[in-house]
């Protein structure tokens, strides 16, 4: 997976400890159901078969929360964390659909 470097301006985590976690771990349990269900909802979508991929949510940003995990917040509290909007692709190319996301954070970020 490819994580960029200007994570580490609003997430107090390194690019290193990205890579060595899951993105689900950083999810409030809200943020996940909305993600996996926008998922679905495009797997479920009918396409042309030319067609390899289809936006997340058709295209439009989601807003999740990340939640530092590292502060103790292990259960992901809903009023803990940052907001984030969130944008992907699913792409059906290979063994099994992979979805490719990025996200940038919502509101004016001044650095950790």
């Amino acid at each position: 997976s490819f994580m960029s470097y200007s994570v580490t301006r609003f997430l107090d985590y390194t690019v290193e400890e990205l890579n060595d976690s899951s993105f689900w771990d950083l999810l409030t349990a809200d943020s996940v159901r909305l993600i996996k269900s926008s998922f679905m909802d495009a797997l479920a979508i009918k396409r042309p078969q030319e067609e390899d991929s289809t936006p997340l949510a058709n295209g439009e940003s989601m807003t999740i929360k990340l939640v530092n995990k590292k502060d103790g917040n292990e259960e992901g509290v809903e009023d803990d964390g940052l907001l984030v909007s969130l944008k992907g692709m699913v792409h059906f190319t290979g063994e099994s659909p992979e979805c490719v996301c990025s996200i940038r954070p919502e509101g004016n970020i001044t650095g950790r």
